[in-house]
């Protein structure tokens, strides 16, 4: 109770009028945080990461090329104020199945793209998928 309070307080400006901040991003920021903590588990940032990262945004998550600065700027700036290992997990859960599952699909081609299997990433995978209610194989 005392967070919700706090945070009308801090969207308060100086003038009385309140600023809207948004607290939970649309599914496309979800996602795209999702995977960019995939790419920072390990500790290390890989240009092939970032490169798939961006293809992924673009042509999976719709997010226009003019718009993609803003967009990265905003999953960037998110996950380094975030503390959760897997945030806004009631939305996650909430998606169609559909969607978990092209969400996992992306975390997997991310998780492969340094031709390295890192096991902090790994775990991050399938905690996700244990989440979702999907079981992955192979």
């Amino acid at each position: 109770m005392f967070s919700v309070a706090k945070r009308i307080l801090e969207n308060i400006d100086a003038c009385g009028a309140q600023s809207i901040k948004i607290e939970t991003p649309d599914e496309r920021a979800v996602l795209a945080i999702l995977l960019y903590k995939l790419i920072l588990v390990d500790g290390r940032i890989r240009d092939s990461e970032l490169w798939l990262f961006r293809d992924m945004v673009q042509s999976k998550l719709g997010v226009l090329e003019d718009e993609l600065e803003h967009f990265e700027e905003f999953v960037v700036g998110h996950v380094s104020q975030s503390r959760e290992v897997i945030p806004f997990r009631d939305q996650v859960q909430r998606m169609s199945m559909t969607k978990r599952m092209a969400l996992l699909s992306m975390m997997r081609e991310i998780s492969i793209c340094d031709h390295e299997f890192h096991e902090l990433e790994i775990n991050l995978v399938m905690q996700t998928a244990e989440l979702l209610g999907v079981r992955l194989t192979g």
